[in-house]
């Protein structure tokens, strides 16, 4: 019987029924907790943002949900909005306080999100909200990290902005040198990929073709390694 409650509160909330949703939460007996955890632990706030309802999120957090809690994948609604390129929900956030550096389950905060679905309003909102722009992940990859290696087809499509997105962190002070948990810096890893315009903003930051990993291998060594020749010739004539 619970779930079912819940439900109809959901579609109301869904459909920004609130006049009975406000009904379903205040009648006695009823027992509805609007901070209640259902699917993957997913709350009705986590769904408001897939279902794109802003005026929703609004009205959950003004009903006192926690404006950080976390689903199963320790995911903040914050997470979610990054994560749907929602640059209105991420900015409500932001200006309502909610956790910028908070860390999923795997360490990947907003931020991590929001680089790998190369959305720069959406990191612009976020590093001018405070988020850390070198923070790790559990495997030690930084934002900058998923830049290089990531393989998104979007960025077929979408190449312009996730160069754009790559100098805006570095000029915002992105660690060029930062070391996964492989000892791989971002030049390694936009090296292994062959990416050339990532490998050329990253040297006009000072990153360094002789930084070596845990294997003692450099950028060069993958360039080479990976057939990337148009970046081996650039590395020998830039």
């Amino acid at each position: 019987m619970q779930q079912s409650r819940w439900n109809v509160l959901y579609w109301a909330v869904e459909s920004e029924s609130f006049d009975i949703a406000e009904y379903l939460i205040k009648e006695k007996g009823m027992g509805i907790d609007v901070s209640a955890k259902y699917s993957n632990g997913k709350t009705m706030l986590h769904e408001a943002i897939r279902f794109a309802k802003l005026d929703a999120i609004k009205y959950l957090i003004g009903k006192g949900i926690d404006i950080n809690i976390k689903d199963g994948y320790g995911d903040t609604p914050l997470h979610w909005a990054a994560i749907m390129e929602k640059v209105d929900m991420v900015r409500y956030f932001v200006e309502q306080g909610a956790d910028v550096n908070a860390k999923s389950n795997d360490d990947l905060t907003p931020l991590h999100w929001a680089v790998l679905y190369t959305n720069l309003k959406v990191v612009r909102c976020l590093v001018e909200g405070g988020s850390n722009i070198d923070a790790k992940s559990k495997r030690g990859w930084t934002p900058l990290h998923l830049i290089a290696k990531n393989n998104r087809l979007l960025w077929r499509d979408n190449l312009s902005e996730m160069l754009e997105t790559t100098a805006y962190l570095v000029e915002k002070g992105a660690n060029v040198h930062a070391k996964d948990e492989d000892g791989n810096t971002s030049l390694h890893l936009a090296a292994m990929k062959g990416k050339i315009d990532v490998v050329k903003i990253l040297l006009k930051h000072n990153a360094d073709f002789n930084t070596k990993n845990n294997e003692g291998r450099t950028a060069l060594y993958y360039a080479a390694n990976n057939n990337h020749q148009e970046l081996v010739e650039f590395a020998f004539n830039p």
